[in-house]
């Protein structure tokens, strides 16, 4: 049996508006959850997640860590 293949998904994550452009391609396992994701970022841009943050997929779902939905209004799925 061959050994199973090494998959990643590349991410490139931009700051919308920053002049000069500020990014960071990503290369992340496809098991990675949302709030690994948001982990990564983090890391990547070389902030200390100090600010609250959210994600929003194509369908409009909103994804997140619900201690930071505190009232529930956002409605959002939990990110892990």
């Amino acid at each position: 049996m061959p050994p199973p293949a090494n998959k990643a998904y590349q991410l490139k994550v931009s700051l919308l508006g920053a002049r000069p452009p500020i990014w960071r391609r990503l290369l992340i396992a496809p098991d990675t959850t949302f709030q690994d994701l948001h982990r990564i970022i983090q890391l990547a841009m070389g902030w200390q997640a100090c600010h609250l943050h959210m994600f929003q997929a194509g369908d409009d779902r909103l994804i997140g860590d619900p201690a930071e939905d505190f009232d529930g209004m956002l409605n959002f799925q939990d990110e892990t």
